[in-house]
């Protein structure tokens, strides 16, 4: 699977597991984007740099559906060093030029925001492509796949800030309240139905937690 390679690439690489050194807080600058377009339908997939990645579709003009999710981020250092470094490829002359991919149909474009500068690569899904550009495409792909089956519920979780006093819904069916949010995310949960206390890892909310069915007032 793409990317189970992406995460051995990110280890290797070292310094990806590394603490992120604290900066101030700016928008989120575009990674990668990329439209692909069919007759009257396009599909346009967007990565940023706060491990954001978007996919929206429009038909005839008009948005029919639009996915948001935030990657873990060994994942997104991952796709981000296969991007850099097929990046790096194309800067060398390899890949398809622009002019070049349209004279042969070209539907689909990447946008590289790499370095501080946009490069543009276009081609046609239906082309057989260069090297790089095929490992770019797939990388592509694998996001824009992993936003399409992401399940919204859990991407929910992931922005939520747990009060005390809100109420959650657990995978078992069971209702429990927030009595406690400790410092590193813990969470203290009391059941309704049972007064039994559990104690819920910062790291582990997707795997006891279901959604929010009702937030402190």
């Amino acid at each position: 699977m793409v990317i189970a390679a992406l995460l051995a690439m990110a280890l290797q690489a070292g310094g990806a597991a590394a603490e992120p050194t604290p900066v101030p807080q700016a928008a989120p600058m575009p990674v990668v984007e990329r439209t692909v377009t069919l007759r009257d339908r396009s599909v346009r997939l967007s990565l940023f740099s706060d491990r954001v990645a978007v996919v929206s579709v429009r038909e005839s003009g008009s948005q029919v559906w639009v996915g948001r999710l935030t990657l873990e981020e060994p994942v997104y250092i991952a796709y981000l060093l296969s991007i850099q470094s097929d990046a790096a490829e194309l800067s060398k002359g390899l890949g398809r030029p622009e002019d070049e991919a349209r004279s042969v149909g070209a539907d689909a474009t990447i946008d590289l925001y790499v370095g501080g500068e946009r490069r543009r690569v276009v081609y046609s899904p239906v082309a057989v492509l260069d090297l790089a550009v095929g490992r770019l495409v797939r990388t592509l792909d694998d996001i824009q796949n992993t936003v399409l089956q992401a399940d919204p519920a859990e991407e929910a979780l992931r922005d939520w800030e747990p009060q005390v006093g809100e109420v959650v819904e657990l995978l078992t069916g069971r209702l429990a309240e927030v009595t406690d949010v400790r410092e590193d995310g813990t969470l203290v949960l009391e059941h309704l139905e049972t007064a039994m206390i559990e104690v819920v890892p910062a790291g582990s909310r997707t795997d006891v937690i279901l959604r929010v069915v009702k937030a402190r007032r």
